[in-house]
């Protein structure tokens, strides 16, 4: 298991760190409050709009928490919500190919499921 993961998007490189489980807990109420506490219910949900959704909420948590220099450093003084779709696109691709793996893996360690 890699401890720190080494993140690149739009020619910037970010560490990030194995979180610790205050992070970890954080990113899971994170996703209920920025869902307003219908996440699970978007993952239930079948239709694509609500995966992409549920998505762009996983990822938000994910880089608030662990890296959250990453949205104002690639995309000036603005939220993550205020992001355009290009620039979502471009980040989630970066995200889906590299943090993604990293990320299971640690779930997949947590629920004692590791290989």
């Amino acid at each position: 298991m890699i401890e720190n993961l080494n993140f690149a998007v739009k020619g910037n490189n970010y560490s990030i760190k194995f979180p610790n489980i205050g992070e970890f807990k954080t990113i899971e109420v994170m996703k209920q409050a920025l869902s307003n506490g219908v996440y699970d219910g978007l993952i239930k949900t079948n239709t694509s709009s609500a995966q992409y959704a549920s998505e762009m909420i996983e990822m938000e948590a994910f880089l608030s928490v662990l890296c959250p220099k990453l949205i104002e450093e690639l995309y000036g003084n603005i939220s993550f919500r205020n992001l355009g779709i290009k620039d979502y696109l471009e980040l989630a691709k970066a995200y889906k190919s590299q943090v993604s793996p990293w990320w299971d893996e640690i779930l997949k360690m947590v629920s004692g499921q590791e290989d």
